[in-house]
């Protein structure tokens, strides 16, 4: 079957023809009739905008991507494992991705070193808090916390965002 490019996408001959045959008795009926000639123009430019966007639709859904993208972790962080670091600084968090293993008592540091207030939020943990320039604190990992990848933020700044993978005890 043979296939026709159209605008980068491929239409196959039989919906080709169909598709010119279409437009060409449109045209034909225009020219052939002069009473009815207002009516068959409206139904033309009617049939002929139906085809267009839904040939437009067509090509728009096939050019939609639909990857994921899923970071990657460090293997290592430069940070004793008892209590990772997290620092907020002015519009980012550092380090973005964070691995904190899981043990009775652990805990997450928290240091604001920017020049603003921010918030961090870690629905996982159910931990939510304001801080300060200059301020720190520690926020707890429960011993019952399950092990996998969560997302963390700062609800003054939308853009501040990270994700803290939650090792299991064994790691």
């Amino acid at each position: 079957m043979k296939t026709i490019t159209y605008f980068g996408r491929a239409i196959d001959a039989p919906a080709n023809r169909a598709y010119i045959a279409t437009v060409s008795a449109l045209i034909v009926s225009l020219l052939t009739s002069t009473e009815e000639q207002e009516v068959n123009l409206r139904r033309f430019v009617f049939i002929f905008g139906l085809l267009f966007l839904f040939g437009t639709a067509a090509i728009v859904e096939a050019n939609i991507d639909k990857s994921v993208h899923v970071p990657k972790f460090p293997k290592s962080v430069d940070q004793r494992p008892e209590a990772p670091k997290l620092v907020a600084r002015d519009n980012y968090y550092s380090p973005r991705y964070l691995q904190v293993k899981v043990v009775a008592g652990n805990e997450i540091s928290l240091e604001n070193k920017g020049g603003n207030i921010h918030g961090l939020v870690i629905p996982a943990l159910s931990h939510v808090s304001v801080i300060r320039p200059g301020e720190s604190q520690k926020i707890p990992v429960p011993q019952e916390t399950v092990a996998g990848t969560y997302d963390f933020f700062c609800h003054l700044h939308p853009k501040m965002r990270g994700t803290i993978q939650i090792l299991p005890k064994s790691s």
